[in-house]
């Protein structure tokens, strides 16, 4: 389990960084706008996974019903 959270830490920020090497062409830039990127996909994996539980939880608290 924690190889794959790993992992997901790992591709945020090679992601970030690859994005932040098309925006800007500094170096120190690169670096600092890739680690804010991948920081910012984090925050937005964590916010979907607690949005999905947060459904989860309204849905069995109705009794499972969807009307």
């Amino acid at each position: 389990m924690q190889v794959i959270a790993l992992a997901l830490l790992v591709g945020a920020f090679v992601t970030g960084f690859l994005l932040a090497g098309r925006m800007v062409k500094s170096v120190p830039l690169q670096l600092f706008f890739g680690f804010m990127l991948g920081i910012g996909l984090c925050v937005a994996l964590a916010m979907t996974a607690f949005g999905v539980a947060f459904a989860g939880c309204l849905f069995y608290a109705a009794g499972g019903k969807l009307h």
